[in-house]
C-alpha cells in the first residue's frame, strides 16, 4: 500500500491552520496599536500584508501540488 496518498500536501495543512494563523495575527496587531503611535502605525501597515501573503503561499503551494 503507498502510504504517501495518505499524508495531506501542505496547502491542506496550512488551510486549516488559516484561522487559528488570522486569530492569532489579529491579538497580535491589537496589542501593537496600544503600544502607542509607532505601535498602531506599525501594525496598520503590515495586518494586510500578512494575511495576503499568506494566502498567496497557500495559492503558491496548491498550485505547485506541494
Amino acid at each position: 500500500m503507498d502510504l504517501s496518498v495518505l499524508r495531506p500536501r501542505l496547502w491542506m495543512v496550512l488551510l486549516v491552520l488559516f484561522f487559528p494563523f488570522f486569530v492569532i495575527c489579529t491579538h497580535y496587531f491589537e496589542a501593537l496599536e496600544r503600544t502607542g503611535t509607532l505601535g498602531a502605525i506599525v501594525a496598520d501597515t503590515f495586518f494586510q500584508p500578512t494575511i495576503v501573503g499568506y494566502i498567496v503561499i497557500l495559492w503558491m503551494l496548491k498550485k505547485r501540488k506541494i
